[in-house]
C-alpha cells in the first residue's frame, strides 16, 4: 500500500464548514453524492479512469450497473486547470470545460466507457509546456460489485464493518489499496485505507459516534495508480473503482 497517495471527495457538501454541534435532523439529505477522486503530491498532471459501481431496483429486481468513466487535469507554471489540448481516453474524446476534462455516460451509450479487461489507453495533443503523448497504463481498472455488512440503517450504538462484496461484479486484483468510508449527512467522514488483502473494515460505536443521525453515504474504493516523466512533466495515471450506497444512521 503505497503511503502518500490520499483520497478525497469532491463535491459541493464539503464546501460548507463542519458545525460544532451536529444536526440530528434524520430526513435532512447529504448533497451530492461523494465522487471518489485522487490526488497525488507533486503531480502536475492526472489522468483518471473510474469504473462506479451502481445498485437499482426495477419491478422489485436489484440490478447492478457498471459505469466506465475518465477524467484528466493538468497544470502549468503554477496555475491549475489549464488546456493540454484534445484528450482522449480508449478512442473516447473527454469534453472540456472549466480546465476539466471528463466523459460522462450518455443517453446513446448508457454505461460509458468498457474497461473490462484491458490496459487504459491515453491520448494527449499538448499544450504550451505540456507535451504531446500517447501512453497504455497497463493496469486494469478495478471493479467493486456491491458492499456486505450494512443493510439500509446503520446502528451508531454498535460497531459496524464493511466488506468488499464477492462475486462476478467485483475485480481488485489489480488494486493497490482499499478505501472504506462513512459520510453523513453534513460531509463529516470517517474512513480507513486498507492493502487490497484486507476486504472488511470494522468502524467502533465510538468512531460512529462523531457522526449525525440521518441520510448518509457508505462507500468503498479500490485504486492503483503509476507516476510516469513525460518529456520532464510528471504525470499520474489512477484507475478507480467504486461502489457508493445510501444508508440512514439511527
Amino acid at each position: 500500500m503505497k503511503k502518500y497517495l490520499f483520497l478525497v471527495l469532491a463535491g459541493a457538501m464539503f464546501a460548507a464548514c463542519e458545525k460544532e454541534e451536529k444536526d440530528e435532523t434524520p430526513d435532512s439529505q447529504p448533497q451530492p453524492e461523494p465522487t471518489p477522486s485522487v490526488v497525488i503530491n507533486d503531480a502536475q498532471g492526472s489522468l483518471i479512469a473510474v469504473n462506479t459501481t451502481t445498485s437499482i431496483s426495477v419491478a422489485g429486481f436489484e440490478q447492478t450497473i457498471v459505469s466506465g468513466t475518465a477524467t484528466a487535469s493538468f497544470s502549468e507554471n503554477g496555475q491549475d486547470a489549464v488546456s493540454a489540448g484534445t484528450v482522449s481516453c480508449m478512442g473516447e474524446e473527454l469534453d472540456y470545460q472549466s480546465g476539466s476534462y471528463f466523459s460522462m455516460p450518455n443517453a446513446t451509450n448508457p454505461t460509458g466507457i468498457d474497461f473490462a479487461g484491458s490496459a487504459v489507453e491515453w491520448d494527449v495533443a499538448g499544450n504550451g509546456s505540456i507535451p504531446g503523448f500517447s501512453y497504455s497504463y497497463t493496469e486494469e481498472v478495478p471493479e467493486i460489485g456491491g458492499i456486505d455488512g450494512i443493510d439500509d440503517e446503520l446502528d451508531r450504538s454498535t460497531d459496524v464493518t464493511l466488506s468488499v462484496e464477492a462475486g462476478s461484479n467485483t475485480d481488485i486484483s489489480s488494486a493497490d489499496s482499499l478505501m472504506f468510508n462513512i459520510i453523513d449527512k453534513n460531509g463529516k467522514m470517517i474512513s480507513e485505507t486498507t492493502a487490497p488483502s484486507v476486504t472488511a473494515h470494522t468502524f467502533t460505536s465510538a468512531q460512529l459516534a462523531d457522526l449525525a443521525t440521518g441520510a448518509a453515504y457508505i462507500q468503498i474504493t479500490g485504486y492503483n495508480y503509476l507516476v510516469r516523466d513525460e518529456s520532464g512533466y510528471k504525470l499520474a495515471f489512477i484507475n478507480l473503482g467504486a461502489i457508493t450506497k445510501n444508508v440512514t444512521i439511527k
